[in-house]
């Protein structure tokens, strides 16, 4: 069968390669660090918008969030974001917001919901710019466990290092206030 010929030399391979990848030649399941991505290995890249004609207020309010999560069957495929945004309400209308500045973008490491919420603390933090700061999230792990140094020594401890580390780095007030999660207005 001409079909049979075009693959022999995969019977080949597979006979060289077989200990070195048996779950490939043996069963068909692709190794992990075939499919690993570049965002896989460090974060992926983030962006950085800030607005040259926004008047910036003497104390900063940023909402941030994460998105994502497991919704494929194979890990390697979930990825997630992380936004922190700084606002102000519009001096022309109450109800409407402008965008002072934004960093998002993806993140390193598990590929979680959670941590991409914590992640976005840390971007939050640094779009301060060392002034008072409220940050408002959705995410009550992050809102009920801020301050919590003891978090640096459980699951994603070191994105909570990098939130103590920005914290320091800021030196000012830094306060976090918990909003409901997807609200229109």
């Amino acid at each position: 069968d001409e079909d049979v010929a075009k693959s022999d030399h995969l019977c080949r391979l597979a006979r060289i390669e077989f200990e070195e990848w048996p779950c490939f030649w043996g069963r068909g399941c692709v190794p992990a660090a075939w499919s690993a991505t570049a965002a896989s290995r460090q974060e992926a890249g983030a962006w950085n918008y800030r607005n040259q004609e926004a008047d910036v207020p003497s104390e900063a309010t940023v909402c941030t969030d994460g998105s994502g999560g497991p919704f494929s069957s194979d890990a390697r495929l979930c990825k997630v974001g992380q936004a922190a945004v700084e606002v102000t309400a519009s001096p022309d209308d109450p109800n409407d917001y402008i965008v002072i500045a934004a960093q998002y973008g993806g993140i390193q490491g598990r590929q979680t919901v959670p941590r991409a919420e914590a992640k976005a603390i840390v971007h939050g933090i640094g779009l301060a710019n060392h002034r008072p700061v409220v940050i408002v999230s959705n995410a009550s792990y992050v809102c009920k466990n801020f301050g919590r140094k003891d978090m640096q020594d459980r699951v994603n401890g070191d994105v909570w290092a990098e939130i103590f580390e920005a914290l320091e780095e800021h030196g000012g007030a830094v306060r976090i206030k918990k909003i409901q999660s997807h609200l229109e207005k």
